[in-house]
């Protein structure tokens, strides 16, 4: 989202500058914006609709993430009551059938909150970033590779060091 602010608020600083732009000189032309009022419009305009798609994309994946998640919470569910349902007679004499319905909205509660809901947001983490880098390589291909390589060998230099940095502070706050 803040990069939808960038341009607007790039023209807005040196509008004589940035109206010397190709990409700006051919809106201009093709929408027969004369003034720099108008092209501040129209940029400041085009802001706030990014902002405002983004949003709501943010809101569709948050809603499609717990729809996902109360789905297969309803699916677990059925299948864990029909699997107690299934078992003999004896079985339920000695219990309460108050305390299988909790047992049962316990478990696939603990099934959501600790893999369903945060590998479903992971997943759409995931494209997101597919799609982000896949932006960034169409816009700048080296620029990005060597970002996504210097952060990669970060990632790879940092793992077995911060590893001997973890057991190092074990160690201390255990003897300390």
């Amino acid at each position: 989202m803040v990069g939808s602010i960038m341009p607007f608020m790039t023209y807005l600083s040196d509008p004589v500058g940035t109206s010397e732009h190709p990409l700006l000189i051919l809106v201009q032309d093709r929408l027969g914006i004369d003034t720099p009022f108008g092209m501040a419009l129209l940029l400041g305009l085009t802001s706030i609709g990014v902002i405002a798609i983004s949003s709501t994309l943010l809101f569709l994946r948050a809603y499609a993430i717990a729809r996902f998640t109360t789905m297969r919470i309803h699916t677990i569910s059925s299948r864990l009551l029909s699997s107690y349902l299934q078992r003999p007679y004896e079985y339920f004499l000695g219990r309460n059938s108050g305390d299988l319905g909790k047992r049962i909205l316990a478990e696939t509660n603990e099934i959501s909150g600790s893999f369903l809901q945060p590998a479903a947001e992971m997943i759409s983490s995931l494209i997101a970033a597919t799609f982000i880098m896949g932006f960034l390589v169409y816009i700048n291909p080296t620029a990005t590779l060597s970002g996504a390589s210097l952060v990669l060998f970060c990632l790879c230099w940092n793992l077995p060091h911060g590893q001997k940095l973890s057991d190092t502070h074990r160690r201390a706050t255990r003897h300390g």
